[in-house]
């Protein structure tokens, strides 16, 4: 099967998930993505909670952890209207959303 591989930077093939986009390279990567998001959300986030005993919402982080692990050839995700495309700003995002993942009890 023989498939067109877009540039990220130039990518168009996006998806969309509680606020932020996500970028592919290939219509292969997205489908994965978008088959999946929901669901690994979902079982990471009970994980977390059953283990430590913490109500969190992890969306963001485990859209990230899924997205790293479907796309190989580039990065790129729009998180609040800021475009990241780089590991090390995802950090800096990170650290800042962290006040606001607690959940309502």
């Amino acid at each position: 099967m023989r498939y067109v591989v877009y540039p990220m930077k130039d990518s168009h093939l996006s998806s969309h998930h509680n606020g932020n986009f996500f970028y592919f390279t290939t219509p292969t990567n997205k489908a994965k993505f978008d088959d999946r998001i929901n669901d690994f959300v979902e079982d990471e986030t009970v994980k977390f909670t059953y283990k430590r005993g913490i109500p969190i919402n992890l969306d963001l982080y485990c859209s990230l952890i899924l997205y790293r692990m479907i796309e190989k050839r580039g990065f790129r995700i729009v998180v609040e209207g800021k475009e990241i495309s780089s590991w090390q700003q995802v950090k800096f995002v990170s650290s800042l959303r962290m006040s606001d993942n607690l959940k309502d009890q």
